[in-house]
């Protein structure tokens, strides 16, 4: 049995206490516990290709010719499929390969570090357009290892950082490189991404071995948990090189300038690209030199401080092997503030030509990627602004005055236009405004499901507690909710109150949501003999619709309508039509399923359903149970 966010928590924390009193106890755990997964791997290996080869030779004792290539063939491909998941291949980072000839002094400060550290040798380096800096490993022969090391450094993090500040990066992730601790790391690591293949594929392969699924199901839950206390442990180790490298003081504003510089680009600089998108249909060019001076313009001074503070609150959960900011910083000694402004940037240790050309390499790649997403995201927005015109113009004529014009504009609408409408001025002014209008609708519509959920959301996304109950309120009157409402308030009671139980509850009601919502799409997939036909719960006005759309296909003689009895979401019908067509000269089975299809797409009712042939043999007893349906023909002379 899976364990709880509750006892996951517990068990993390009890095997944080076990690692912090004897780490070296610990990780003969780790070692012993990798090699128990890894042990029953081989055992599978050995036991599978050894009852192929024990069957082979059998085959051939007793003069079974094709039996004997059949298990030799299967034996052959058990030791391929195995070796296939040991010997896992871990793609290499991609980048701006760097030449060191090219940037003598970057490298030049990469070599001191290592030199510090005793670290490995670096294979490469190379230069990214992330905000980023990471020391990638990718082993030549699988699990066996043989590292090829790559450190990547992102272009935006060179520009953001002083030379000092890099190096107490460069000296964090070449520290999670050196010592003993990285190589068993990357051991663990490599296994861990074996066991993950052999899990996925076991959950892929329904008829996997029950004990083979037991085994994984109970296995990878405490494998993860031992190397997750492991990774976030590496990190401090990691943390405590940059100090060494360089001191308490520069370790840790490099680490306070990661995060508000990234956080920054994401609240500011990124999301300003938004407004220009709206204005704009072609992408900007420049788009690295524009964030290099964003990067070094002057900010407002009480934002910093709110955004010290909120990088310095956020937690991280147990998905994420970094500790928090905040423990970080404890652990080096510093005191959270606002770094002074960057007297000389990281970028200047690469030559002024070699930086305008990597610069200019960014800006063609991004500019490249980004248009085609531009000019759709363009298009939208003029579309949004276009709809919101007719929207607000409906009913205008009742007011020459522009004050009150919108107002009546709005009271014309109908409630599904109310709330298109403020969904697109959540989308194009803002949710101060969209939330007036949900407040609005709902005031007159007290039921509608729709604005409780939007004035839930909004309310929940300013962490206010308030929100919940709209949101429950939003899934009791609409359960098609239940998804989006389940998702919302466990992210919520878990990262912003940290209630594991109360996280758990919402976990299991979304879990259960999305298991109904494949048994149903499952159950509407398909029919099958034993389902039971009904007549349809529809108007008599949609009936003659639907009849008279049939009827404009002059290939169909005949047509029926019924649906189909669901377990699953009942009050959405599944409706079963099911036609004969004309018996045309050469109506091959190719020109029947084209029939089919044409006739699909033009019944376009707020309903799921299926077309079948019932001239076809094979839908025999499809035809029988349809016409026994009371009012299931429909008459296409009409």
């Amino acid at each position: 049995m899976a364990m709880t966010l509750s006892e996951y928590d517990a068990f993390i924390r009890e095997l944080e206490h076990k690692e912090a009193q004897n780490p070296r106890a610990y990780k003969l755990r780790v070692a012993g516990l990798a090699l128990l997964g890894f042990g029953y791997v081989i055992l599978v290996s050995l036991l599978v290709t050894g009852l192929w080869v024990a069957a082979a030779i059998l085959g051939f004792v007793f003069g079974k010719l094709v039996l004997t290539l059949t298990c030799g063939l299967g034996a052959l491909w058990s030791v391929w499929s195995f070796g296939h998941l040991l010997f896992i291949r871990i793609s290499p980072p991609q980048g701006e390969l760097l030449a060191r000839s090219a940037a003598p002094r970057l490298f030049a400060a990469i070599d001191e570090v290592r030199g510090a550290l005793r670290a490995p040798r670096i294979h490469e380096v190379r230069i990214t357009a992330d905000y980023n800096a990471a020391m990638f490993q990718t082993p030549r022969l699988g699990i066996l290892g043989w590292q090829r090391n790559t450190l990547v450094l992102g272009m935006p993090l060179l520009m953001s950082l002083e030379p000092g500040e890099l190096s107490s990066v460069i000296a964090h992730e070449l520290g999670h490189a050196a010592g003993q601790h990285s190589r068993f790391s990357g051991w663990i690591y490599r296994l861990r991404g074996t066991l993950d293949r052999v899990t996925a594929q076991i959950q892929v392969q329904a008829r996997s071995p029950l004990l083979f699924k037991r085994f994984f199901e109970r296995y990878i839950p405490y494998f993860n948990a031992y190397t997750f206390v492991l990774a976030r442990a590496n990190e401090y180790v990691a943390d405590e090189a940059a100090r060494a490298v360089t001191d308490a003081e520069t370790a840790g504003r490099a680490l306070l300038r990661v995060h508000l510089d990234s956080a920054w680009l994401d609240e500011h600089f990124w999301k300003s690209l938004d407004e220009k998108n709206k204005l704009h249909a072609s992408a900007p060019t420049r788009i690295f030199h524009q964030l290099s001076d964003a990067l070094h313009t002057a900010r407002d001074q009480e934002d910093a401080r709110q955004e010290l503070e909120r990088v310095c609150e956020q937690r991280t959960d147990f998905a994420d092997t970094h500790p928090s900011l905040k423990s970080r910083l404890d652990a080096l000694g510093h005191t959270p503030h606002i770094p002074d402004p960057v007297r000389e940037r990281a970028s200047s240790l690469l030559p002024e030509a070699l930086l305008e050309s990597l610069l200019e390499t960014f800006d063609t790649q991004w500019h490249a990627a980004a248009s085609p997403h531009w000019h759709a995201s363009h298009v939208l927005h003029q579309e949004q602004l276009l709809r919101i015109q007719v929207l607000e113009a409906k009913g205008a004529q009742e007011s020459e005055d522009d004050d009150t014009r919108s107002e009546a504009a709005l009271d014309a609408l109908s409630p599904d236009e109310f709330m298109e409408y403020a969904l697109l001025i959540e989308a194009q002014r803002g949710k101060e405004q969209a939330m007036q209008l949900y407040q609005r609708h709902l005031a007159a519509h007290p039921d509608a499901a729709n604005a409780q959920y939007a004035i839930g959301r909004l309310t929940l996304a300013d962490k206010d507690d308030a929100g919940i109950p709209m949101l429950e309120r939003a899934m009791a009157l609409d359960q098609m909710f239940t998804g989006a409402v389940c998702e919302l308030i466990l992210q919520h009671v878990y990262l912003v109150h940290d209630d594991k139980e109360r996280a758990q509850v919402w976990l299991e009601r979304r879990d259960g949501w999305e298991e109904k919502l494949r048994l149903a799409s499952l159950e509407r997939a398909v029919v099958v003999q034993k389902d039971v036909f009904l007549p349809v719960a529809l108007s008599a006005q949609e009936i003659a619709a639907f009849t008279e759309k049939i009827s404009l296909f002059e290939d169909v003689k005949n047509a029926w309508l019924v649906q189909k009895q669901l377990a699953h979401f009942p009050d959405k019908p599944l409706l079963i039509v099911g036609i004969q067509p004309k018996r045309l000269r050469a109506f091959t089975p190719a020109k029947q399923q084209a029939l089919i299809q044409r006739v699909a797409n033009a019944l376009s009712l707020p309903h799921d359903i299926l077309v079948f042939n019932l001239a076809d043999s094979n839908f025999g007893w499809m035809r029988r149970k349809i016409k026994r349906v009371s009012g299931s023909h429909l008459d296409l002379s009409l």
